[in-house]
């Protein structure tokens, strides 16, 4: 059949869904098999693709001003499908570590370069799975595209995201907690974004420090070397090696701070309006992460662009993207 008529393609009615929070309680019984089961949490998107579709689908999430939300990637089998939306914006963004911990060089690198930032036993996870969303009007796009990318098909589906019957807090309480859920993503988000762009510069000037070149080249690599270990010192705890015990050897830096910060909102800010106290420690670290994105930018428009004309007698060059605020 052909692609293009609409009964190949359906995107079914979506049930509401209910923003619920979390309870915990003291049960401790294991597995059983007459325990019952909660349904997925979330807006479940039922949709059918029709047997000669080849291409790629994606269903985004728009709320009621036309804003896009999220975008989920999409099961692209013929038949009937189903994506779970978790309520949530999209997650913040990852941090790439490309170099060893300074004196541990036997921390190593996954095949593709790079290994994650990880800090053990931290309640920081929540802080980085993405706002939830404001209980409101919704709106779920399949869209369809063929192997050229270009949209062959598109559907919609409207539904409401409900309030947890049971909390106490109101509407306008919990569009302040997304809006300041929202700012903390965009710092995270910043503060990972300038991570990976000083972990590719250390990592540039790692692989000049092994290779021989004169000794002028040598001194003013290893001098930037520990001027960009002081920048990501800022961002991050440089001595992560990934293993359980650095949680307690050294305090967390600014992005762990913005985490945890973003975790207490998202994970136990339950349906209230944050705190005078959060907003306060929102200022403090966001003023931080400022001086430490202005001490980056300095460090890349001054000493790497002179550090560049030395290098341009070898041939090469160091690009690294300043990443800082709009």
């Amino acid at each position: 059949r052909n692609l293009d008529k609409t009964q190949d393609v359906a995107f079914f009615e979506i049930r509401d869904a209910y923003r619920f929070n979390e309870r915990e309680n003291i049960k401790t019984d294991g597995a059983s098999f007459n325990s019952g089961r909660n349904p997925s949490y979330g807006a479940s998107l039922n949709y059918h693709l029709p047997e000669n579709f080849t291409g790629d689908a994606k269903i985004e999430i728009k709320d009621a001003n036309g804003e896009l939300v999220r975008s989920l990637q999409a099961n692209k089998k013929a038949g009937v499908n189903r994506a779970q939306w978790d309520l949530r914006y999209e997650p913040t963004f990852q941090p790439k570590l490309r170099v060893s911990p300074p004196g541990r060089p036997w921390v190593q690198l996954n095949g593709e370069g790079w290994r994650p930032l990880v800090q053990w036993d931290l309640d920081l996870m929540a802080g980085q799975y993405g706002p939830r969303v404001v209980p409101g009007e919704y709106m779920a796009t399949l869209i369809l595209t063929d192997s050229t990318g270009n949209e062959v098909a598109q559907t919609s589906a409207n539904f409401t995201v409900l309030k947890d019957p049971y909390a106490d807090g109101s509407i306008e309480d919990l569009q302040a907690q997304v809006a300041f859920s929202l700012q903390l993503r965009d710092a995270m988000n910043l503060a990972v974004s300038n991570i990976n762009s000083v972990e590719l510069l250390r990592k540039e000037l790692e692989t000049i420090l092994a290779e021989e070149s004169d000794r002028e080249t040598q001194m003013e690599a290893q001098r930037l070397k520990v001027a960009a270990e002081e920048v990501a010192s800022k961002l991050y705890d440089i001595q992560l090696t990934g293993a359980r015990e650095d949680a307690f050897r050294s305090p967390i830096k600014l992005y762990g701070r913005l985490s945890a910060l973003a975790s207490d909102i998202n994970a136990s800010g339950i349906d209230y309006r944050p705190t005078d106290q959060q907003g306060e420690v929102y200022q403090v670290l966001d003023a931080r992460l400022k001086v430490a994105i202005e001490q980056f930018n300095d460090l890349i428009n001054n000493d790497i662009q002179e550090f560049n004309k030395a290098l341009e007698r070898q041939n090469r060059r160091i690009e690294i993207e300043k990443i800082g605020r709009e």
